[in-house]
């Protein structure tokens, strides 16, 4: 198949307003509405369980009060039963009785943080699982000519690294939650002891924020230059796993390692950059904070009366208020930073998502039942995108019921873009194909595709057992019926002397099996569905003549009575043929039977006089 130019890098980020991010993670947040409802509760209850620890100091401080008499801050609380309740007691009884309080406190507050770290930990793996399975299932709806326009390791990114750190963005966002209530609650009592200090804290406070987003910023960048060095990672790794021969028969394993330390070193430089910068944040907040609280503190000696005692048990009040307020407030800065350092990998799935659009479902969509008499290529043209030229142009032929037709030519003839276009892999850019009489697009792109079967040059064939491999033709097939497939293709005599016989796992496509066993293989799989279409696309170019001789012999078995559309490498084999296409530069120059091509002694006759010399 030609090369095409990669015009959707992994370049997150570039089209991706804020409005955008905002939707796609409301939307997450409303599909799993019930876990963070849930969290919310639990989150308020701790709250409440924080403001209640506070208040139990009161009392404390009223006990070293030497005029004994209760202050009025629970009052401004709007907790007036519990000062009454510790107004009767003895300053002994006071600490028993907070004493005993808080550690009830306690126990629920830690009680409701752990189920809530549980419910964050749930929401983590429900947004991570759903993204993978989006993901997943969007590349296997999405046009191929999109999908083969972005590299097979930025798709293993976004389904591997992206999800998973979206995922825990989702947690992150969740242990945000707590933080709101409580933030709320402690302004409140705040206010009700100083609003001038509550204001000047708040201005402060906000000041410390502002200086600390500046570092928060640059995370997104540092975002995406990591997400690119993960793609580059993973795409190193891909195809070094990929060409493992290939490198030790050029003896490079020095340069391939070189070359992957080069990549894991840009990734960790750029994890270690961003690590840099979220240690920054969380101390230099605290430091802007405790900075506000002395401050405060200080302010607290003009503000409050120094003629009534009481002052110094709301200044320290306030001042354990505005302390504990650090907390929540760091939560809240700290996980902004890990949602900043997210935003590429949200950009990228959002770009992903827009770029790769399902294929559109037809319209009450025609069932393909039988071909009656013919297929006809009607005028047929196709080009990848807009910007690329014309790889098939102006194709007029056609398919004739139970008879071989078959294709030759240069490679980047067209030849495999040709059969992408009738296994209905792609659509044609002009023109069409016609299944006595009826467009292709008009039918159920399934249920014509029940009807083919593939042997392709290099048979895919995935790290399973063989029967699985061949099970996957058809899922519902029996073991009668798959070793009778087998039969058909010639393999079952080899399966038969494997000591796990049809339980033998093939290893990544099928390296465990020598060529001719893999593509007997993949032959079986082919036919086990009982396709109507036989499509070969060079099915035999790569194998050796004595494994060619056998695996022709199955094709040549299996052919008949069925459709045979045959990409031709060895002309030999499509002596046969009722129809031969001649295809250069996307153009017929010639067809017709193998007899009266030869006997042009031209485009076709100079191919087999060629293959001779060889």
């Amino acid at each position: 198949m030609r090369a095409r130019n990669l015009k959707h890098t992994a370049e997150p980020g570039s089209t991706v307003s804020q409005s955008m991010r905002f939707k796609f993670l409301w939307e997450l947040i409303l599909k799993y509405k019930y876990v963070v409802l849930t969290s919310i509760s639990v989150s308020i209850l701790i709250s409440i369980c924080d403001i209640a620890s506070i208040g139990l100091l009161v009392p404390l401080i009223d006990s070293l009060r030497n005029d004994g008499m209760p202050s009025d801050l629970l009052n401004k609380f709007g907790l007036a039963p519990i000062s009454n309740y510790f107004a009767e007691l003895t300053n002994l009884q006071k600490i028993q009785h907070v004493a005993v309080l808080m550690f009830l406190i306690q126990i629920i507050k830690s009680s409701l943080q752990y189920l809530n770290v549980r419910l964050g930990v749930k929401f983590h793996i429900l947004i991570e699982k759903h993204l993978r399975l989006s993901v997943f299932d969007r590349l296997l709806t999405t046009k191929l000519q999109k999908l083969h326009s972005t590299s097979i390791a930025t798709h293993f990114t976004l389904l591997n690294n992206y999800t998973g750190e979206t995922g825990s963005l989702g947690q992150t966002i969740l242990a945000m939650f707590p933080t709101i209530p409580t933030t709320i609650l402690y302004i409140t009592a705040m206010v009700a002891i100083s609003w001038q200090l509550t204001l000047a804290g708040l201005f402060m406070a906000i000041s410390a924020t502002l200086v600390v987003g500046i570092a928060n910023k640059s995370l997104i960048a540092i975002g995406r230059k990591y997400n690119k060095a993960a793609v580059y990672l993973n795409q190193i790794g891909y195809e070094s796993l990929g060409a493992m021969i290939l490198i030790r028969l050029f003896n490079r394993q020095s340069y391939s390692k070189k070359k992957f330390e080069d990549a894991v070193s840009s990734l960790q430089n750029q994890r270690y950059s961003r690590g840099k910068i979220l240690a920054l944040i969380t101390p230099l907040y605290g430091v802007l904070m405790t900075f506000t609280l002395c401050v405060l503190f200080i302010a607290a000696t003009f503000v409050f009366d120094k003629d009534n005692t009481e002052w110094v048990g709301s200044a320290l009040i306030f001042m354990v208020i505005l302390f504990r307020l650090k907390g929540p407030a760091g939560t809240f800065t700290s996980q902004r930073a890990q949602i900043n350092s997210s935003i590429p990998s949200i950009n990228g799935l959002i770009e992903f998502f827009q770029f790769n659009e399902k294929e559109p479902k037809q319209k009450s969509p025609l069932q393909f039942n039988s071909i009656k008499e013919t297929i006809t290529i009607d005028n047929l043209s196709f080009r990848y995108s807009e910007d690329d030229s014309f790889v098939l142009k102006n194709l007029n032929f056609e398919i004739p019921k139970n008879k071989m037709t078959a294709i030759v030519g240069a490679s980047g003839g067209g030849k495999s873009s040709f059969i992408n276009l009738f296994t209905g892999l792609y659509l044609p850019t002009k023109g069409s194909i016609k299944i006595d009489g009826i467009d292709l697009k008009d039918f159920d792109n399934s249920s014509w595709q029940n009807k083919i079967g593939v042997v392709s040059q290099n048979p895919f064939l995935f790290n399973d057992t063989i029967i699985s491999n061949v099970q996957f033709g058809k899922l519902s097939a029996t073991e009668d019926e798959i070793i009778s497939a087998c039969k058909q293709s010639n393999a079952h005599e080899f399966i038969e002397e494997f000591p796990e016989k049809y339980n033998t796992i093939v290893g990544d496509q099928g390296h465990r099996l020598s060529g001719g066993q893999a593509q007997r293989i993949a032959i079986a799989r082919a036919i086990i569905g009982n396709p109507e279409i036989l499509v070969l696309d060079e099915a035999t170019s790569s194998l050796d003549a004595e494994s060619e001789t056998i695996v022709q012999k199955a094709i040549d078995a299996i052919g008949q009575n069925r459709t045979v559309l045959c990409i031709a490498h060895r002309f030999s084999t499509i002596k046969s043929a009722s129809n031969i296409i001649v295809l250069e530069q996307g153009n017929i120059v010639e067809s017709g039977t193998y007899k009266h091509l030869i006997g042009l002694k031209k485009h076709f006759y100079n191919y087999v006089e060629l293959q001779k010399l060889d």
